[in-house]
């Protein structure tokens, strides 16, 4: 493939799109026109169906391991030979991704970053949820991946966790069982919580537990989970306000009222 013209001055860009939460349909007009000038973009997150969707659209993408230092390599030897690179993620680039913030960074020494935002978790989560009427405290967003001895938690307020996947790691600052300790002490027993994922269809799994039971409850959180507490003064936006028409609670323990997914509990304590 013949090199594409230099720009003046010689300038190298590196470019970070987002393919919003449900692919390629919330990717914006201006991500698109940009990718086109993309000698390559590369990619962790697209399935072989969204894949071929936008290869479809001439763009020059390679799927690549979910590995950011080998990332990093291959974006700089792009580089070399293109005056336009780009890597295509989830959400919005900006909002709590921290192996790419670091990508950004290094990458920044060699040529010029730009990052085209997009849909996040939280944009979607709040379409859903749709927190009409918010906890006396507001709403709340805190990053797991930054616990240092734990979070500061607020009963007040309705409390989004990102990153709760973090919660499941003996290694983290604050383990799942310190995390259950705190909830214990801050929030009245049968508090529920869940864990809710979005979904390809622009809706949402959501999965119901109690901060009771919280240590084995955290097991079932994958990477693209967001936990969220409401406040222990009202009702759940999930159970009060929420577009039921876009989910359907699974209750996970007895006490949220359902079965008993988690292994070894006959009943929340």
């Amino acid at each position: 493939m013949a090199m594409k013209k230099r720009p003046p001055g010689g300038e190298k860009k590196f470019c970070v799109f987002s393919h919003g939460i449900v692919p390629p349909g919330q990717t914006t007009l201006e991500t698109l026109k940009a990718m086109g000038r993309c000698g390559r973009i590369y990619t962790t997150s697209l399935g072989p169906e969204m894949f071929r969707a936008y290869g479809s659209l001439g763009h020059r993408i390679v799927r690549v391991a979910d590995d950011y230092a080998a990332l990093e390599r291959t974006i700089l030897a792009a580089l070399h030979r293109w005056d336009e690179v780009g890597f295509l993620t989830f959400g919005n680039p900006v909002f709590m991704h921290h192996p790419l913030e670091r990508l950004r960074a290094r990458i920044s020494d060699k040529a010029t970053v730009r990052v085209f935002p997009g849909v996040s978790s939280f944009d979607l989560l709040a379409d859903i949820l749709y927190f009409r009427s918010p906890a006396a405290g507001g709403v709340r967003l805190v990053d797991c991946a930054s616990f240092r001895k734990g979070p500061v938690l607020t009963p007040g307020t309705d409390t989004l966790f990102f990153n709760a996947f973090f919660l499941g790691s003996r290694e983290h600052a604050c383990n799942a069982r310190a995390f259950q300790r705190g909830l214990r002490e801050a929030y009245p027993a049968g508090t529920q919580a869940y864990l809710i994922s979005c979904t390809d269809n622009g809706g949402a799994e959501v999965l119901k537990g109690c901060v009771n039971c919280f240590a084995k409850f955290i097991r079932l959180c994958r990477a693209q989970h967001t936990l969220l507490i409401p406040s222990a003064d009202r009702e759940s936006p999930v159970e009060e306000t929420a577009d039921k028409s876009r989910f359907r609670p699974e209750p996970v323990c007895r006490c949220a009222g359902g079965g008993n997914r988690l292994e070894g509990k006959k009943k929340c304590l």
